[in-house]
């Protein structure tokens, strides 16, 4: 849970500081925990009072802020001293699915939450949680060549995204692009993106609740388009086969 890209040498407490972001969520909360374990001192920054009471912060080696990922301050207070960020986005409460607004609330808490990293002298490394939505989600009918597998050079088509309503999907894909182009430009910290599962199944109303954030409100809709993309695409092959086998 705590990855090898924030170890670092040295004996300095100050060096072992990190924060995470989305503290209060299954996967924010079970990190902060093996970091504790580990040695270091966390920052946990939660989103609600609620969270922030249900934080565990008796130990000395925890410190627990309430910051909103779109109030630029408090996200600043949060990073002071430390050494490192674990990003994890947490919707708010009242808003459990996902739509055209959450995406823009994302996309502008990752450029908060990046621009407030490039402005603490002490932030050298950054761990952004991303989702596999952010490249599964391809236009069958793209020219590109269909492939199972996916790395750093795939994204979710963002107009495909929109069309079908795919709003997890597109959050998460512009959450992260927006996250590496402020990276790249202000070149003052290392930022890292890993995959993440941060949703907890455990009975069948958990599954109901992910399927609903994670598809389209008309999955109808979005079968019949990839049916008649692959249906296109094994035509166009085989046109190409017999070209080929006659040229």
């Amino acid at each position: 849970m705590a990855p090898d890209a924030v170890e670092f040498d040295g004996s300095s407490s100050s060096f072992k500081k990190v924060c995470v972001m989305g503290a209060g969520g299954c996967f924010g909360s079970a990190l902060v925990h093996h970091l504790l374990q580990r040695g270091y001192f966390v920052h946990a920054a939660v989103n609600t009072q609620v969270e922030m009471q249900s934080m565990n912060a008796d130990g000395k080696n925890l410190r627990v802020f309430h910051t909103d990922p779109l109030d630029y301050h408090s996200i600043l207070k949060a990073l002071e001293g430390c050494y490192g960020l674990f990003y994890s986005f947490e919707p708010p409460s009242d808003q459990p699915f996902y739509d055209e607004s959450m995406a823009e609330m994302e996309v502008r808490a990752a450029h908060n939450v990046l621009e407030a990293c490039a402005q603490t002298d002490t932030i050298d490394k950054v761990v952004f949680t991303s989702s596999a939505s952010a490249v599964i989600w391809r236009d069958p009918s793209d020219s590109s060549p269909s492939s199972s597998d996916v790395d750093e050079r795939n994204w979710s088509n963002v107009n495909f995204c929109k069309k079908f309503k795919l709003w997890y999907g597109l959050s998460k894909t512009l959450a992260e692009k927006t996250a590496w182009a402020l990276a790249m430009d202000r070149g003052c910290f290392c930022l890292r993106s890993i995959l993440c599962f941060n949703h907890v199944v455990n009975c069948n109303e958990d599954a109901v609740k992910l399927a609903k954030m994670l598809l389209p409100p008309d999955v109808s809709s979005l079968t019949q388009y990839y049916s008649r993309g692959e249906q296109d695409g094994v035509t166009k092959n085989k046109q190409q086969e017999a070209q080929q086998a006659h040229g």
